[in-house]
């Protein structure tokens, strides 16, 4: 019966002291140029004597925030669930000086200390400004068109259909290169209508992590040569395009 009680006050006592203090990122996608969240976790913090709290950044372990005082509050603020043992470290603003770092939690004499480094399934950057790509349509339905996304992370994913038929393969050339952490993509738009139906819609769409931009949203009507092709912008407007070829000048 002592035996008994012996293990299993050890095995309590041994499955407490296995908890380690830890920290991970939180916020999945961490985009850049919002704020993002890192948190810490203290085994046992409602029941231990209070101890100095502390985050610290970089490669020589600079201090940010000791006791929920931020050194920097424009960058870095903490929130403190004592009850649950959680610090939760929000950076203001996530760049590219945030991440590929060292990052440390620390309560009294324990700590942890690892790197953030930057990976395609935990981290975004969106282009700032999308501009739709400027396409040009002749009489004969040939589209063309181009659009450059900058600052982007993962590399982007672009598809383009024609009345849901996917066209990729055939109208798309997506070139991208890396600049630094990020990339720039080029994409071109080569799309000759030769399909049976006269009207359709020509969209390019291009996911950058989980999000998706539309770059060419253009609803057009090919009609046979011997009528106009018309392609619509909006409501009641509309570009004609009148053929000039050689056997209907003859015909008139």
């Amino acid at each position: 019966m002592i035996y008994l009680l012996y293990v299993l006050v050890y095995s309590s006592a041994t499955s407490k002291s296995d908890a380690k203090l830890s920290w991970k990122l939180e916020t999945i996608p961490a985009v850049f140029g919002q704020d993002i969240q890192l948190t810490c976790s203290i085994p046992n913090y409602s029941s231990q004597a209070k101890m100095n709290r502390r985050w610290s950044f970089g490669r020589n372990i600079h201090g940010i925030i000791f006791n929920g005082v931020s050194r920097y509050p424009n960058k870095y603020s903490e929130h403190m669930e004592e009850k649950k043992g959680v610090s939760t470290l929000r950076i203001h603003n996530f760049s590219k000086h945030d991440v590929n770092t060292i990052y440390e939690c620390a309560y009294g004499f324990s700590y942890d200390r690892k790197f953030l480094n930057l990976s395609k399934l935990k981290f975004e950057s969106h282009p700032q400004s999308v501009l739709k790509a400027t396409v040009q349509i002749d009489k004969d339905c040939n589209c063309k068109g181009n659009v450059t996304l900058e600052n982007i992370f993962p590399q982007p994913d672009c598809k383009s259909t024609f009345n849901i038929m996917n066209i990729t393969l055939s109208s798309l050339q997506v070139k991208t290169k890396e600049m630094g952490l990020f990339f720039t993509t080029d994409i071109k738009l080569i799309y000759t209508h030769r399909g049976d139906a006269d009207a359709g819609k020509l969209i390019v769409v291009c996911d950058v992590g989980s999000k998706r931009f539309v770059v060419v949203n253009e609803t057009l009507t090919c009609a046979p040569k011997d009528k106009k092709f018309t392609r619509r912008r909006g409501k009641g407007q509309k570009i004609h395009f009148k053929n000039t070829s050689k056997e209907t000048r003859k015909r008139h």
